[in-house]
């Protein structure tokens, strides 16, 4: 392999933080207190969210998880007009995917190891198997993307993945070990990755939580493509017979290039136990995978008349987002993490 590697693997420290917005939900259900006990809880809620929000403790939370996301994508032509008005031809690095570092030891060496949706490396369905992507670290993310296109990922070499997919073909999981040559400079002393205890329990998961999800939805245009985008949701839906293996359903709005990417859990609000609580450590939840769509049929105006698109009488479809997102859960990225350990040690 090349252009991308392994250097060290520095433990993430829990901290506390808050988001501002969260304790003024709080302030809705205020009327609803039933005692002074209650009351209390939310003024404290407020007070401590809106102190991190001073401090900007909570951006500096949400900064340390940005650096071990990253952006996958492929280089593409556009058109564009030069300064003396003339039409021209230049790269451009176009995001498609989303993908977090973890790491996994061999023979006691750590190596930076990127995890992403399966289907960002391939997909049948799509006829979508590319040899090579370009990766965007990003401590890059204040270089356009005309500018710098990434580091080249190579999938395939000699007929042969570089990546590994999850043991189960059902699971949406992809991860791949990122090898640098020595000399290739990669703009930082050591990667950031995340470690194996920032993953969630079956304590962090449950139906109300508060997540946030890392990602780089390419509808948002180029001049967004160099950051991971941040967006809010809950937990929708656990399964009450596996919780830790099955795949979450969260309410937030995903669009294609978040697939890959990151969801954690914010301890805050409302607890499993129905308590409130206000801090505690972020957890890694999982993958985002896919999207929900609800299919509508596309009328005519006038006449609100299904449109045909053929002479076998196939209607014209819309697919709108319902809004929920499917995930991929944090145990199953490490089974995958633990059985490419196990098959590069052979």
């Amino acid at each position: 392999m090349s252009d991308i590697g392994a250097i060290g693997v520095n433990k993430v420290k829990a901290k506390r933080f808050g988001f501002y917005f969260e304790g003024f939900r709080q302030y809705n259900s205020w009327a609803q207190a039933e005692n002074k006990q209650n009351i209390m809880k939310y003024i404290w809620t407020i007070l401590i969210t809106v102190f991190y929000l001073l401090t900007g403790y909570s951006q500096g939370i949400i900064d340390d998880w940005q650096k071990s996301t990253v952006s996958l994508g492929v280089i593409e032509l556009i058109t564009d007009v030069s300064p003396e008005g003339k039409e021209i031809k230049k790269p451009i690095y176009k995001a498609i995917g989303t993908g977090i570092l973890f790491y996994v030891k061999v023979n006691n060496e750590v190596i930076p190891t990127l995890v992403t949706a399966k289907h960002v490396f391939e997909d049948s369905l799509r006829k979508w198997k590319p040899a090579e992507l370009q990766l965007r670290f990003s401590w890059f993310d204040d270089k356009p993307v005309d500018e710098y296109f990434g580091f080249r990922l190579p999938l395939i070499e000699g007929g042969k993945k570089n990546w590994f997919a999850h043991d189960n073909p059902e699971v949406d999981l992809a991860a791949m070990p990122l090898l640098i040559p020595k000399g290739v400079d990669i703009g930082i002393e050591s990667i950031k990755v995340q470690p194996y205890s920032q993953i969630a329990t079956q304590d962090d998961l449950y139906e109300g939580a508060n997540v946030f999800v890392l990602g780089y939805p390419g509808a948002i245009g180029s001049e967004y493509w160099t950051k991971a985008l941040v967006r809010q949701g809950i937990i929708s839906w656990v399964s009450r017979s596996d919780s830790l293996k099955s795949k979450i359903l969260i309410d937030c709005d995903v669009f294609p290039g978040n697939s890959g990417g990151p969801v954690f859990y914010i301890p805050i609000g409302i607890g499993k136990d129905g308590n409130i609580q206000s801090g505690g450590e972020i957890k890694f939840l999982g993958i985002i995978s896919q999207r929900r769509f609800s299919p509508t049929e596309v009328v005519d105006s006038k006449t609100q008349n299904p449109i045909l698109i053929d002479s076998i009488g196939t209607k014209l479809m819309s697919f709108e987002s319902i809004g929920i997102g499917i995930v991929e859960p944090a145990m199953r990225v490490k089974e995958l993490l633990r059985s490419i350990e196990k098959e590069l040690e052979k």
